[in-house]
């Protein structure tokens, strides 16, 4: 679904074309005040302040006397598409059908098209139009909610019911609330009540339940004058509410109960597996491990297992949450961190402690960083001002504003020297390093392959690198030799393209994986090559085409050029023209 584009952000973002852009379409530039840059073969065309549609070879598709043309879009793109396209005039909307007929402007609103369907609104009602404009649905609901699946909520005098993609209602309205289906099942309440229908509108549970209710797996939790039960997918109570609690809540297969402020718990037969005794419940502490929860009594924490057995009695400070095996603990405003089994493999000592990444852990003293193991052993002894986490076999850590690498044993493999911080590798063999702001690099031996003397280096693009030395860029490769000296204002990447486009002054052209220009800089814009054999190219606001020899097959005269199926499109003076892949025009081919 797109969304409505304002006239004032069209008029903002779109170009007008030039009287002589005009003109190249074929179009009197005095036929209009002002026509708006083509999108996908359309334009807006404004006269007198209305406005209305061209095609690309000029002719008038609507007149130019509406307040505004528009489609619900992410960007003004999919014009192409007639359907959908919605008119405005004096605060009156219409819509333009799939057979290109202009509907009567008769709503005060019309909504996207969300599938087949959009919603009207007319005199404060609501109804649904097919895109053959046709009212599926008249104007007389109060609200009527967008279809989700085969269904849509309408609202009427108040009540709440639902109708089918062809306007049927399936359930009248006369229920305070429906909600929309999950599976074959919606909820509806009414007068306080909650009950169920299905998709043919019949009630499988009468409104009878003081909740909303809903399912989770097989079972749902009810409440009725003020008990708590259970109802299963057959819609049968397996446990009669019963029991009286403030909150009933599940945790997998058991519940979790407050009363007066005290938490339990209990199993699906109500009986219970752990009295009222905690202030707090937190669960679940790891989506990976659903047996364990946080427990507060008064303001200590605790952890319990499903069996409501004490594994950890209420001590630390604050709540945890386990990262894998782990969780982080606070006691006395330390950090510390124990197991599963609630087992203290590191006392809260540390001012800040960053959760496990891979095989260690960064801990904080007296504002110096260092590393622990998954045994709560030193590996690093907190003296570093930075260290990242490890990517492959490094880390880069920070001393006195100096940068420099440590191995997995906590081995200094590179002293911090560095003025930045030294990227990961990233599964590359090399990586960038900054000094006195120039830019040089290291391999994986920790080695300087090029000593820091380029303004920048960008990063290796299959076997190349862009680099950047008094303004001008080249590149080099892998064996980090200058296989194109720097000498252009610009050069993209090749990005698994044989191609990689370069600028000179303000020209752009090509070059190829063995670092020759197959396009001298001389083209406006080059864009990239169209089903990997062409590129389109602009030369002074025309365009044409080049192969992948750089050879110019279509010359750059045209107001454009398209694909057009296996061929190509252009349109100049408002003829359009087709071509083959030679470059050779041809007659109009089918698509």
């Amino acid at each position: 679904m797109g969304r409505k584009i304002e006239k004032e952000e069209f008029l903002r973002f779109v170009p007008k074309l030039t009287k002589s852009q005009i003109e190249d379409y074929g179009i009197s530039a005095s036929k209009y005040d002002c026509v708006y840059d083509f999108r996908n073969y359309f334009a807006i065309v404004e006269l007198n302040g209305k406005y209305g549609l061209i095609n690309e070879v000029g002719q008038e598709i609507i007149e130019p006397k509406y307040d505004w043309v528009y489609k619900y879009e992410d960007y003004y793109s999919n014009i192409l598409e007639f359907n959908g396209v919605i008119l405005e005039l004096n605060g009156r909307y219409g819509v333009v059908n799939e057979k290109s007929q202009i509907v009567k402007l008769k709503y005060d609103y019309v909504g996207d098209f969300d599938g087949d369907f959009a919603t009207v609104r007319s005199n404060n009602k609501w109804g649904l139009i097919n895109k053959e404009g046709k009212e599926i649905v008249k104007t007389k609901y109060d609200n009527l909610v967008e279809f989700i699946g085969d269904f849509a909520a309408v609202k009427l005098n108040g009540k709440w019911g639902l109708i089918n993609k062809e306007g049927k209602k399936i359930v009248k309205p006369k229920y305070d609330f429906a909600d929309n289906f999950n599976e074959d099942i919606a909820i509806v309440e009414l007068n306080g009540k909650w009950g169920l229908i299905n998709k043919e509108g019949k009630e499988i549970l009468k409104p009878k339940y003081d909740n909303h209710f809903k399912f989770t797996g097989d079972i749902a939790i009810v409440k009725l004058n003020g008990k708590w039960g259970l109802i299963n997918k057959e819609y049968k109570e397996i446990v009669h509410p019963c029991k009286r609690y403030d909150v009933i809540d599940k945790w997998e297969n058991i519940f979790v109960v407050v009363l007066k402020g005290k938490v339990g718990l209990i199993d699906k037969k109500f009986e219970e597996i752990m009295p009222l005794k905690y202030d707090e419940i937190y669960f679940p502490i790891d989506e990976l491990e659903k047996n364990l929860a946080a427990v507060r009594l008064k303001d200590k924490w605790g952890l319990i297992n499903k069996d409501g057995q004490e594994i950890i009695k209420p001590k630390y400070d604050k709540p945890f949450r386990f990262s894998e095996d782990f969780a982080k603990v606070k006691l006395d405003n330390k950090l510390g961190l124990i197991n599963k089994k609630g087992e203290e493999i590191v006392k809260p000592k540390y001012d800040n402690l960053v959760e496990f990444n891979g095989d260690f852990a960064k801990v904080k003293l007296n504002d110096k960083w260092g590393l622990i193991n998954k045994d709560g052993q030193e590996i690093i002894k907190s003296k570093y001002d930075s260290i990242s986490i490890f990517d492959e076999d490094f880390a880069a850590v920070e001393l006195n504003g100096k940068w420099g690498l440590i191995n997995k044993e906590g081995k200094e493999i590179v002293e911090p020297k560095y003025d930045d911080r030294i990227n990961d590798f990233f599964n590359r063999d090399f990586t960038k390093v900054e000094l006195n702001g120039k830019y040089g690099l290291i391999n994986k031996e920790c080695k300087e392959i090029i000593k820091p003397k380029y303004d920048w280096i960008s990063i290796f693009d299959e076997d190349f690198a862009a680099v950047k030395l008094n303004g001008k860029w080249g590149l080099i490769n892998k064996e980090c030799k200058e296989i194109v000296k720097p000498k252009y204002d610009w050069i993209d990447g090749f990005f698994d393209r044989d191609f990689a486009a370069v600028k000179l002054n303000d020209k752009y052209g090509l070059i190829n994986k063995e670092c020759k220009e197959i396009v001298k800089p001389k083209y406006d814009v080059i864009i990239s090559f169209e089903g990997g054999d062409f590129a389109t190219v602009r030369l002074n606001d025309k365009w044409g085409l080049i192969n992948k020899e750089g050879k110019e097959i279509v010359e750059p005269k045209y107001n454009y050029v398209h694909r057009f199926g296996e061929n190509f499109k252009a349109n100049l003076k408002g003829k359009i023209y087709y071509f083959d892949k030679e470059g050779k025009e041809i007659n109009q081919p089918k698509c």
